[in-house]
């Protein structure tokens, strides 16, 4: 990683300077290797230089965070995302949805993708306990469950081996 912050500023030194894309890509670099403290310190950079965080960057501080099991600062990031009202993605409620799942919360994950699927994904902020975290996913018409969606949960529900909850998402 240590290379790939060398490499930035030798493109900067050089008049090439790094975008939205470019800072994302070294967050999720430096997360997936567990090194937070040099992630943030991107972000700080990325918005000092003008870059706002995008739904990409979101997503990947999201799955990041979620994977190192930093579930407050995951719910924290969305309710960021909300405040600066980010246009979550099919991609994002996946990751929401995966994060709750991965964390103990399947029943909360699968609450969310029944109402989004049954109601359309403006129904949750008719009563969901999460929605105040994810207001802004639920806004959105383009994110609706798909097939990592239902997989996830899926997957989820057999590994704490409610069998008969899974079977009944599959048929």
């Amino acid at each position: 990683m240590d290379y790939a912050r060398g490499l930035m500023d030798v493109m900067m030194s050089n008049g090439v300077y790094p975008n939205t894309i470019t800072y994302s890509t070294l967050l999720h670099g430096y997360y997936s290797k567990g090194k937070v403290f040099e992630a943030k310190r991107v972000l700080h950079d990325m918005i000092n230089n003008g870059y706002q965080p995008n739904t990409y960057t979101c997503n990947t501080l999201l799955h990041s965070l979620w994977k190192m099991g930093r579930t407050q600062e995951a719910e924290e990031m969305l309710q960021k995302m909300n405040e600066k009202s980010y246009q979550p993605d099919t991609v994002t409620c996946n990751i929401v949805v995966n994060g709750l799942s991965r964390n103990g919360e399947l029943d909360k994950a699968m609450e969310i993708v029944s109402e989004m699927w049954t109601n359309g994904p403006t129904s949750l902020d008719k009563g969901n306990t999460f929605a105040t975290l994810i207001n802004s996913i639920t806004n959105v018409s383009n994110c609706l469950p798909d097939g990592i969606t239902y997989t996830t949960l899926i997957n989820g529900l057999c590994k704490v081996g409610r069998l008969e909850e899974a079977k009944k998402k599959v048929y």
